[in-house]
């Protein structure tokens, strides 16, 4: 794992989410990951750095937006996997799939803590993260890995989305076919 940070912050203003993303690049040490809307009507910022950075940078973007801001989060030392999964860089290799568990919420912040949160419990990879585009909102997460592992990350998860009330569904997978793995690379 690294000292990265990041920090995720959903506006209900897109104008503003925009504006708001501007200011926390201006303000601080930290690199703009992502910055794009979502359904329905609203605007998702993540930046990363170092903590007190990325905690800088989302004070800056409060000063201009907090009127906006529906939910923010700030994980220190993100798991690597995860602010892979965040830029769009590959964990897995076809021939490096097992079991799969998928794990799907109804909140874009809560799925990237959610698998903070696995990638962290269990010697599992992550496959693949989708966060919100063409997804109305929702976002979802695959592991793989052997199948107790797999199991115990997906049951972390799926414990914390529970208690946020984020859980959409989730299911594990335990020998998928090669169709299905090729079909999630």
């Amino acid at each position: 794992m690294n000292n990265k940070a990041i920090a995720l912050v959903e506006f209900n203003s897109i104008a503003d989410g925009i504006g708001c993303a501007d200011q926390m690049v201006k303000g601080g040490n930290v690199k703009l990951l992502d910055n794009y809307p979502v359904c329905p009507g609203k605007h998702i910022v993540i930046v990363s750095g170092d903590t007190q950075a990325v905690k800088e940078a989302v004070q800056n973007g409060f000063t201009l937006g907090k009127d906006f801001v529906l939910e923010y989060s700030i994980i220190p030392n993100i798991h690597d996997m995860v602010l892979n999964g965040l830029i769009g860089v590959p964990n897995v290799t076809l021939s490096e799939m097992d079991a799969l568990g998928i794990v799907e919420s109804y909140s874009i912040i809560k799925c990237v803590e959610a698998a903070d949160l696995a990638c962290k419990e269990s010697q599992v990879k992550l496959v693949d993260m989708r966060l919100g585009k063409a997804l109305g909102g929702k976002a979802y997460f695959i592991l793989t890995g052997e199948i107790g592992a797999v199991k115990s990350s997906v049951m972390t998860a799926v414990d914390f989305l529970k208690g946020n009330t984020n859980l959409v569904q989730y299911k594990i997978i335990p020998a998928p076919t090669e169709e299905i793995k090729r079909s999630l690379l």
